[in-house]
């Protein structure tokens, strides 16, 4: 590696460091449920060694009764022993995969790439929105495609015995890190297998001990196959749970017996179904509205008027895609690597949806390098070209620089509801007049009881045995309904008749009834966001 190449590495990577710490602290706006979950199981392990329910070391934490991956947790417990139960302890986690994944795309696309491709997939990587939006997040997504992409690497060096092994592990460890991993890659593994036959053959043993220790790794996991509960989440939100497929599929039925149409279930069947919502599923992760323009429906994954790409890349994705597939530019490991990230999240009925592919981000980072690369060698003049690259420079600057615009200036004040903004809030309230009360009762508005377990420091030796989750909804999320004084629920009709109780809820849960609260908490943009009230606060039946 020459002088030019590092210091240009050192960079990009300083600069990926920057934007994934500039003001981490207050933005995101607020500390999302799952990140708090993951705090607060960190916590638990690290004083009790078992998770929020009480369980020991557990290989899945049942925490909403989502099941969690457990690898992202147990990498948290030395930052929440550091940093306490605070955003930070989970996000700068979450930091560092993003700048490890920064370093190994460089040396990812230096295997195939020539110099310029691999420097420039790096900047790209460290700019990509899709990357930017879950590494400074605390989500399974980054840790999944950090192990991916570090399992690849080592593979395609595996002529060191190290390396092959080392590989190995890294794929099992993504198994333990995100629930889409596990069908992205074992379908990895099997291109890779397909890819590498003839030398598989002739080194059947060494294959056959990576099987066995791949498996072994695995072992733990396979306890909870038959756990109807750790497939809940999965399976409730599978194309394969839409309960409007059999209603349609019949409604297609009845019509086509108006015309006494025979074959009817030949056409109008289940898996039929399923295959066409997948590719309708796989077509709209392609659309422009989610790569360019709009992109995840769900706010706390989505900058405003941002895709998961930059726009001024969009031709530089086409470029490279359409290259990949007119040869093979190195290594096919590249296109595949990026069409199979999309087959979970097609496997869904909420989509399209980046959380569900943060898998891909290291493939769009390089596709997009291939592109570039490959246009500024079609331009033959020294000068059109010096033009080109000066003009593409200065786009790029502009169009990221209005997503930073966007993500720190507009989003934080449209989306704070959505990113539970100002629960810390609430429960520094909670702890100062608490001993007023017997009971505190928070709406299920204010997003549930774990926020009283990270924000009140709760012990989870006293909280484990009073644990109790309800039966899962449809979605695969339970709710646990109170602990302690504190009770999450719908608040009681009269609320006039309710002594020593403190409410706590947003302006709609209490029916317009509020005659003086006794404190308001507001979102950024000036709206009021919670309300406290005792029994003094409301208006009586007759005013």
């Amino acid at each position: 590696m020459t002088v030019k190449t590092k210091f240009f590495l050192v960079t990009v990577v300083l600069l990926a460091l920057s934007l994934r710490l500039y003001r981490l602290d207050v933005n995101p706006p607020g500390l999302y449920s799952d990140e708090a979950a993951y705090i607060y199981n960190a916590f638990s392990l690290s004083e009790t060694a078992k998770d929020e329910y009480g369980n020991f070391l557990p290989v899945a934490f049942r925490s909403f009764g989502d099941y969690k991956a457990p690898l992202l947790i147990y990498l948290a417990v030395p930052f929440v022993k550091v940093f306490g139960l605070q955003p930070i302890s989970i996000r700068l986690l979450s930091t560092i995969i993003g700048i490890s994944s920064t370093l190994l795309v460089f040396y990812l696309a230096g295997i195939f790439y020539k110099r310029k491709a691999r420097l420039i997939a790096s900047l790209i990587y460290a700019i990509l929105p899709l990357s930017l939006q879950f590494n400074r997040m605390g989500h399974e997504g980054s840790l999944s495609a950090l192990l991916v992409l570090a399992g690849l690497y080592f593979f395609l060096n595996s002529r060191n015995p190290l390396y092959y092994w080392l590989s190995l592990i890294l794929f099992g460890m993504s198994f333990y890190a995100y629930h889409d991993a596990r069908i992205f890659t074992p379908l990895m593994l099997l291109f890779l297998v397909i890819k590498n036959f003839k030398q598989i053959q002739s080194e059947k043993s060494k294959y056959l001990w990576g099987t066995a220790l791949l498996l072994t790794f695995l072992f733990p996991l396979l306890f909870n196959i038959f756990n109807s509960s750790f497939w809940s989440r999965p399976v409730n939100t599978s194309i394969f749970a839409d309960k409007g497929a059999v209603a349609g599929i019949e409604t297609e039925r009845g019509e086509d017996s108006f015309y006494d149409y025979q074959p009817a279930a030949l056409i109008h069947n289940r898996p039929l179904f399923y295959f066409f919502k997948f590719i309708e599923n796989y077509g709209n992760h392609l659309s422009s509205d989610f790569l360019f323009f709009k992109g995840d429906p769900v706010k706390i994954y989505q900058t405003v008027g941002s895709g998961i790409m930059l726009l001024v890349t969009a031709p530089l994705f086409l470029a490279g895609f359409v290259q990949l597939f007119r040869k093979n530019n190195g290594n096919p490991l590249i296109i595949v690597g990026f069409l199979l990230s999309l087959t979970a999240s097609s496997l869904t009925r909420f989509v399209p949806s980046a959380s569900r592919i943060v898998i891909a981000s290291p493939f769009l980072a390089i596709i997009v390098a291939i592109g570039l690369v490959w246009i500024i060698e079609q331009i033959k003049y020294a000068k059109f070209k010096r033009v080109f690259i000066v003009s593409f420079s200065l786009s790029l600057v502009l169009n990221f620089s209005i997503y930073l615009h966007n993500y720190y200036l507009h989003t934080p004040l449209r989306f704070a509801k959505e990113w539970h903004y100002g629960m810390d809030q609430v429960y520094r309230e909670v702890e100062k007049r608490q001993s007023e009360y017997e009971k505190v009762w928070l709406s299920r508005n204010t997003w549930g009881y774990i926020y009283a377990l990270v924000y009140l420091k709760y012990p989870p030796s006293q909280y484990q045995p009073q644990a109790k989750l309800s039966d899962l909804n449809e979605y695969g999320f339970g709710w646990v309904k109170n602990f302690d004084k504190y009770i999450f629920d719908e608040f009681p009709p009269d609320l006039t008749n309710r002594e020593k109780i403190l409410f706590v809820g947003q302006p709609e849960d209490f029916w317009g009834k509020l005659k003086k609260p006794l404190k308001e908490i507001y979102y950024p943009d000036g709206k009021i966001a919670f309300y406290f009230a005792d029994r003094t606060s409301f208006k009586l039946n007759d005013e």
